[in-house]
């Protein structure tokens, strides 16, 4: 009696250390799942991030951490973590893109400005740089709006001859700072 009462203690901690393990094997997975993610909004990623990081908090205060499962799952939530500043900077750079095209465009109204191209080719050059700025998405509302006035008045001096001096002019004053 006394040897069955021991191993059924023994089954019962081994049964209940199998069933601790199965859990945080299932939060290590579940956050390599997170890591892995390629749909999903950010704050939605992060959020379930948290939620399965103090899922791993409760077990791991029940129940004692097998080895290596401690090591996968810090090296899944820094995975997560690394996954979601790639996609910040992935977007940042995508902004920077569009910001230089757009002043690409602006710099070749700028150059047919200062260039003595006829009139037709000028209209033809400046709706093929309308087209390509349509097809461009828009950056911050600030950028934009400066953005847009500058194509504008290039447009307008290449539209009006009279115009165009004026437009050279300032173009040759803000050379410097557009440089910088």
């Amino acid at each position: 009696a006394v040897f069955e009462a021991r191993h059924a203690k023994r089954k019962e901690e081994d049964d209940r250390r199998q069933t601790g393990r199965r859990a945080l094997e299932e939060t290590c997975a579940q956050i390599e799942q997170l890591a892995h993610r390629t749909d999903g909004d950010e704050q939605e990623i992060r959020r379930a991030s948290r939620e399965v990081q103090e899922q791993w908090k409760q077990q791991v205060g029940r129940s004692a951490v097998p080895p290596g499962l401690e090591s996968r799952f810090r090296n899944a939530a820094r995975a997560v973590e690394t996954m979601l500043s790639a996609r910040a900077r992935s977007r940042e750079a995508a902004v920077w893109r569009t910001l230089a095209a757009k002043e690409r465009l602006c710099e070749e109204l700028d150059r047919l400005v200062g260039s003595s191209v006829e009139q037709e080719a000028a209209a033809g050059l400046a709706s093929s740089t309308t087209e390509r700025w349509a097809a461009l998405p828009a950056v911050a509302a600030g950028w934009e709006k400066k953005l847009l006035a500058r194509r504008d008045a290039a447009l307008r001096a290449l539209a009006d001859p009279a115009v165009a001096g004026e437009h050279a002019a300032r173009i040759e004053r803000g050379n410097a700072s557009r440089h910088d």
